[in-house]
């Protein structure tokens, strides 16, 4: 679905960094990486992989779009990320997302002062779902979507209920995986494990996978009802070998 600001920072990507906030799984990376969807290169910064990328500015020139997700959580990002406008321009675009702290580290300081333009993407809107869908489904989702379930799921924070979950844990994320994205959610899930001193704990990422663990081009939940309805090569696999190396098979 095309969010109403897609096009403005579009534009605004042209002429400035973009800072995109707003709270969690309203989107933001989604919307970030159907900019360009074919020419961008995304990092997050929960990823030690992707930090360290970041540190050496691996990244392609030649791509549309940089996006820097969580780049808040770096020292100094404001200053790095100046020092990148002010030697390189926008080519290729710089794009910074984050959550609504972002607002907070974005008001902190003037170093990107003239530099960026800032939205906040907020939860679907009435006139967004209307054009996407018929009136009666529109109805349907918008009252999904202000129901106190999904307010609570939107909120809910599983950190503290993880730390303290002691029997073995197999966590699975598909690298392709768009509503579960394994860079934001691996890292902070491993932390908490850890946290509650859980000694057997093991977290995979299935190549190639969405969240269905279906076999994906894009990992876009559009896309789900055109691919096969099967799951991935390796992922029953994974899940059939870890339960038999826990339980005793009687024959």
């Amino acid at each position: 679905m095309k969010r109403h600001i897609h096009d403005k920072i579009k534009t605004d990507l042209d002429r400035k960094i973009v800072l995109l906030s707003g709270p969690r799984q309203v989107g933001k990376t989604t919307l970030a990486k159907a900019l360009y969807p074919d020419s961008s290169e995304y990092f997050n910064m929960d990823s030690a992989e992707h930090r360290l990328l970041v540190q050496k500015q691996a990244w392609r020139r030649d791509c549309d779009l940089v996006i820097f997700d969580e780049l808040h959580k770096v020292r100094k990002w404001k200053s790095w990320i100046k020092g990148i406008y002010d030697t390189e321009g926008v080519r290729p675009r710089l794009l910074v997302t984050g959550s609504a702290r972002l607002d907070v580290y974005r008001k902190g300081g003037d170093s990107l002062a003239g530099r960026f333009y800032s939205f906040r993407l907020h939860p679907l809107s009435v006139a967004e779902v209307k054009g996407k869908y018929a009136a009666e489904t529109a109805e349907q989702t918008i009252a999904a979507f202000s129901s106190l379930w999904m307010k609570y799921f939107l909120m809910y924070d599983p950190v503290p209920a993880l730390t303290k979950v002691k029997c073995p844990v197999l966590a699975i994320f598909g690298e392709k995986d768009l509503q579960v994205a394994p860079s934001q959610n691996k890292k902070p899930i491993e932390d908490a494990l850890k946290k509650g001193a859980n000694k057997d704990y093991k977290i995979v990422i299935i190549p190639k996978a969405n969240h269905l663990f279906q076999e994906a081009v894009t990992g876009s939940p559009s896309e789900y009802a055109t691919l096969k309805k099967e799951f991935i090569p390796g992922f029953l696999e994974t899940v059939s070998e870890w339960i038999l190396l826990r339980v005793t098979v009687v024959k």
